[in-house]
Order: C-alpha cells, then structure tokens, then sequence
C-alpha cells in the first residue's frame, strides 16, 4: 500500500513499518512495458505477414520467437522466488537490449535462493554486469544461466556456447568465484 503522505515516494508501507523497494524492483515495471511493446509488435508482425500472404517460415519463424520469450518468462516467474525471479527478469531485459538472448537452467529448490546469503542481489548483479561486458565485447549472442539450489548452497554459473564460464557458490563457508 502507498503513502500518502509522499505520493511519489519508492517506499511501501507493509504493516506497521515502510520497507523500502530493492533497486532492480523499480526496474521491473519498465523491463515489462518492453516485453509487452515488443511481444505486440512481434504479433503485429505475425498478422502483417499472413495478410500479405508471406511464407510459412517467416510467420512460424516468428511465432517462434513470441513462443520462446513467454516460455522464459513462464520460467523466470515460476521460480516461487518473487525477489529472484524480478531480478531475473531485468537481467533478461538487459541481455536482449545487449543483443543477446538469454537462457535460463533451473534445478533444485530456488525458493529460498539467498537466504543466508544477504548480499546475493549486489553480487549477482556484480557478476551479471561483469559477464554481459564479456559476452558483448566477444559478439557473443546467446548466454545461459544455470541456478542450482540444493538445501543452503546455491551455485550460479554464467556461460555459453565457446564462453568465459563464471561460477559463483554461496554455502556454509561463505562465497566462492571462479572464471573458467
């Protein structure tokens, strides 16, 4: 529930207290304005195409790429982690604005992805902003996180296709990173 006292405020007050919105929750809001504008042009485009009668692959081709976008955003938001998936879903929106398209690998049980790890939203965007530099610098175009969550350890793992791979894991002992 907003405030009134400060209309324009980026606090919600939850109960008795307010508490702030993390920083990559703000950006979420506009992340998704993007991938609606351009799921509606993609359609746009599908229906151009069989107006003017254009071949089966284009439109299926097409089609395909809609299909693919909601599937990854089917899978981001089904993580039953609301704070993980937001920041999943900006660091997708960033890595098709970078030109790259972004592959998620899920296993284990992510709902309680950083529980003991309270600085995993600064460090994983450190390692995603890191990563992406890479990846862009190399032309690279597709890039693959894999999430694994296993009890109170959690592995992060940037990569791809003839990749730098970055590996991060958060357990008992603290944090480790390595770059393959």
């Amino acid at each position: 529930m907003c405030t009134d006292k400060n209309p324009d405020s980026r606090v919600l007050f939850l109960g008795d207290e307010g508490a702030k919105v993390p920083e990559y929750a703000l950006l979420i809001a506009d992340c998704f304005k993007i991938f609606r504008h351009d799921l509606q042009n993609d359609l746009q485009i599908v229906y151009g195409y069989l107006q003017l009668e254009k071949s089966r692959e284009q439109v299926v081709a097409k089609l395909d790429k809609v299909t693919e976008r909601i599937l990854t955003a089917s899978q981001i938001f089904n993580l039953n982690n609301v704070p993980l998936s937001c920041f999943l879903f900006v660091m997708w929106a960033e890595a098709e604005q970078s030109g790259m398209r972004f592959m998620i690998d899920t296993t284990g049980r992510l709902e309680h992805f950083g529980a003991n790890w309270p600085s995993w939203e600064h460090q994983l965007a450190t390692l995603w902003t890191y990563y992406r530099g890479l990846a862009v610098a190399r032309g690279q175009k597709e890039v693959l996180l894999e999430l694994t969550g296993e009890h109170n350890e959690w592995q992060v793992c940037f990569g791809g296709k003839g990749a730098v791979q970055i590996i991060c894991t958060s357990g008992e002992r603290g944090m480790r990173k390595h770059v393959y």
